[in-house]
């Protein structure tokens, strides 16, 4: 997914049209769902990273890495 997302980023950005991408967060936080709307700018960077949003790729590189260690 994330990899979408930041085409939709590129390809905003070169066509200088940023503001309609609408890139909506949906997160779980003390037993409760939420969504957050995370505008982008018009260099097509977002302007926030709540927790949690593009950490899966983090998470399944670490967990390679872990299993890397246990192999050698």
């Amino acid at each position: 997914m994330e990899h979408v997302i930041d085409g939709c980023r590129v390809q905003l950005a070169h066509l200088n049209k940023c503001s309609l991408m609408k890139t909506i967060f949906f997160g779980r936080s003390n037993h409760k769902n939420f969504y957050k709307n995370i505008k982008t700018k018009e260099n097509g960077e977002l302007e926030e990273w709540p927790e949690g949003f593009f950490d899966q790729k983090r998470q399944d590189l670490k967990e390679l890495l872990e299993m890397r260690k246990c192999v050698k």
